[in-house]
């Protein structure tokens, strides 16, 4: 992956430092991991949906399981309808949202955006060090 993008670098002429070259080498790979991933989970599930038979609906033949699907579905759309009210009211007053402790071991989970902002910190430290060491020349 480095290569190529040496390649790519040198072949527009782009001014990239060597620390950028390679993060932007190690940010590439893994979005390449990521969707590689993607596909293959993709692939996965198409090839097991091809061996799992299409079967009728339950609730096409029982009219006491599909009024009864009927009923849970109205209250759930009323729950999360109520649940939505609540947030927008909180909103509008200016709180702020409390997390749990499930969401807040989730918030350690870092996202692509939140990697790119790291990558970019790290590599303009890297820049503003090798500046320095430079300057120091």
């Amino acid at each position: 992956m480095e290569r190529f993008i040496k390649k790519v670098v040198d072949a527009h002429n782009l001014q990239l430092s060597e620390n950028r070259l390679k993060a932007e080498a190690v940010h590439c790979f893994k979005k390449l991991g990521d969707l590689l991933q993607i596909r293959r989970k993709r692939e996965l599930y198409d090839s097991h949906c091809s061996y799992i038979q299409e079967t009728e609906d339950p609730a096409t033949k029982d009219d006491n399981l599909n009024s009864r699907l009927k009923e849970n579905l109205k209250q759930g759309l009323e729950k999360i309808g109520k649940v939505c009210d609540e947030f927008v009211i909180k909103q509008e007053a200016g709180e702020e949202p409390v997390l749990s402790e499930d969401e807040s071991d989730k918030s350690d989970i870092k996202d692509s955006d939140e990697e790119d902002k790291q990558i970019d910190n790290e590599v303009e430290k890297n820049s503003d060090d090798n500046n320095k060491q430079d300057d120091d020349k």
